[in-house]
């Protein structure tokens, strides 16, 4: 059964926040600042599971590369569209397809993005409701930790946007 599941705490100690350059940066200067403090915290954890395996992945590089695309993927399902998440670190390597099917539940296949990253051959299908259950909470545990913890950064231009935009991250 396809689930993503994130454990988030905030750091233990206190972040001071970089200064972000306008011609330089982006909102993935942001993401990247704080999923490596929160990598820092043995307690994080995003862990996907599905297609045979459990992908425990890194909070550093994996789960910043899920919350570039989390946006946008939320947006396709609330209007029933397709979407996909490239989990394009080295190791992970692996394309995860959403297709919307008929009976309002996506069809998730998994590819890899080079060989020999290994995916079993077998989609998973998960209901079009628990799949945006499931990505709402993966973003509303990332929220909470960046305005706790970050409130500078999440009242950022750049993450506001990311918010409100779909992802447009540029």
């Amino acid at each position: 059964m396809f689930s993503i599941h994130v454990t988030l705490q905030a750091p233990r100690t206190r972040v001071v926040s970089p200064r972000f350059s306008a011609e330089l940066d982006d909102f993935r200067s942001v993401l990247h600042f704080v999923c490596e403090v929160l990598a820092r915290e043995p307690a994080n954890a995003i862990v996907v599971t599905g297609f045979g395996l459990d992908w425990r992945l890194d909070i550093s590089t994996d789960f910043c590369a899920l919350l570039e695309q989390l946006p946008s993927a939320i947006q396709a399902l609330r209007r029933s569209g397709d979407f996909q998440f490239d989990f394009y670190e080295q190791g992970v390597e692996r394309r995860l397809a959403f297709r919307m099917t008929e009976d309002d539940a996506y069809l998730i296949k998994c590819s890899p993005m080079v060989p020999p990253v290994r995916c079993e051959a077998r989609d998973e299908v998960c209901s079009r409701q628990a799949l945006l259950a499931m990505l709402v909470l993966v973003q509303s545990q990332f929220v909470s930790v960046i305005q706790s913890s970050f409130p500078v950064l999440y009242r950022h231009p750049w993450t506001v946007g990311w918010l409100t935009t779909g992802g447009d991250v540029e």
